[in-house]
């Protein structure tokens, strides 16, 4: 099993292109866990997100799991249900 060391060590080894799309995909990922967490932190369930922003709970799920990105426009209508400023989301 791979440590982290290996895989931050295998991914300086990537191109640089490679190293760019690598470091585009985590921070998707910790933007994701931002708003997942804040939205389990006010206690809502994502059908009642869902609800908030016109979305089914099928596209709330695929959006936490990462397995759809969202657009610009609902990633708004995301951070505006989960009152959070959208400077706060993307740093």
């Amino acid at each position: 099993m791979k440590t982290w060391k290996d895989v931050i060590k295998d991914i300086e080894n990537k191109s640089e292109a490679d190293r760019i799309s690598i470091n585009a995909l985590i921070k998707e990922i910790d933007f994701v866990d931002k708003l997942k967490r804040k939205r389990n932190k006010m206690g809502m369930s994502q059908k009642e997100l869902a609800d908030k922003v016109g979305m089914t709970v099928y596209e709330i799920e695929r959006f936490e799991w990462q397995m759809k990105s969202p657009t610009l426009e609902t990633v708004i209508k995301i951070a505006e249900a989960l009152n959070m400023d959208m400077e706060i989301i993307i740093l």
